[in-house]
């Protein structure tokens, strides 16, 4: 169900998933404020909900970003919900970017989102509760060609991840949504790609030039489902739309739990208190080895004497 009441900010909302999911709550008549890369992108969604509101703002300039979010906010606010969307798509391996392109994507990506969500966060207080939601990765895993992406992305889940329990006593709830492809162009005709080096081709950092399958789940679906996220009765730090994304994760969990399961005895060598193989625990002494009874004092000890077996 969705709750028209509540006032929404959404990153990215001129193109993809955040203009699906601004389009969806305009059509429910809830209030939404989006920032787009480009004027057209706005007005083209003003034309057809004239209730929407925007600024165009890149999430790169990171120099005067608070400052200009603070400004909306004062204008525009208070806001119950922020959807943090915005970001693009880099191909390539890690030793084929570039320092600008390095830069570039962690400012769009990694740090202009962190300074969104900060500068939210003093409203929420005074308003004693808000959602942060924000566009995770998919499937938890690293994978060749997107080291920048998932860089990015990692660096948010933990973000977020910590910011969620520091928050928590205001009433401020955060999450990370993750999702499977959704064929738009976010994966591929709107992805940029480094300057290639012949020396990757054929390997799995070049497998992105490959042809896409079939998307396994729908931009539309998503967009209805994060529409009502705010609706939920419970809030898990990662909300995973898509079962190819899910068993993705799972799977990488599996192997995690595999592998660190059978680190035990070496992770705990360098432990203090730890309780190897054959260690006391601490205050504890390691018993002593039972002592061999001496015999020869008895009566009945003969040196070099065998035991006869009776008849």
């Amino acid at each position: 169900m969705l709750d028209e009441s509540l006032r929404w900010f959404i990153t990215g909302a001129g193109e993809g998933l955040g203009k699906e999911v601004a389009r969806k709550l305009l059509q429910a008549g809830a209030s939404v404020f989006g920032t787009v890369l480009y004027e057209d992108e706005g007005e083209e969604i003003a034309m057809e909900f004239p209730s929407f509101s925007y600024a165009v703002l890149d999430l790169s300039s990171t120099d005067d970003l608070r400052e200009k979010l603070e400004r909306i906010i004062d204008r525009n606010g208070p806001f119950d919900v922020l959807f943090s969307n915005a970001g693009y798509m880099l191909y390539g391996a890690a030793e084929e970017a570039s320092e600008f392109e390095i830069e570039h994507y962690l400012k769009a990506n990694l740090i202009g989102p962190m300074i969104l969500i900060e500068t939210f966060l003093p409203s929420f207080r005074m308003q004693n509760g808000g959602l942060i939601i924000q566009m995770g990765g998919s499937g938890r895993v690293g994978e060749a060609g997107r080291s920048l992406y998932h860089t990015a992305k990692f660096g948010l889940t933990g973000f977020v991840e910590s910011l969620r329990e520091e928050v928590k006593p205001f009433g401020i709830k955060a999450v990370i949504v993750e999702t499977s492809d959704l064929g738009n162009g976010f994966y591929r005709e709107n992805a940029k790609v480094m300057a290639l080096d012949k020396t990757y081709d054929n390997t799995p950092a070049h497998s992105f030039l490959e042809p896409m399958g079939k998307a396994p789940s729908s931009l539309e679906r998503l967009a209805f489902q994060i529409s009502r996220l705010p609706s939920r009765p419970s809030f898990p730090t990662h909300i995973v739309y898509g079962l190819d994304s899910l068993n993705t994760s799972r799977q990488a969990l599996k192997n995690d739990l595999r592998s660190y399961t059978s680190q035990v005895q070496s992770a705990a060598r360098i432990d203090l208190n730890a309780k190897g193989p054959g260690r006391p625990k601490k205050g504890e002494e390691k018993p002593k080895k039972k002592a061999k009874k001496d015999n020869s004092k008895s009566p009945l000890f003969r040196p070099g004497r065998r035991k006869q077996n009776k008849e």
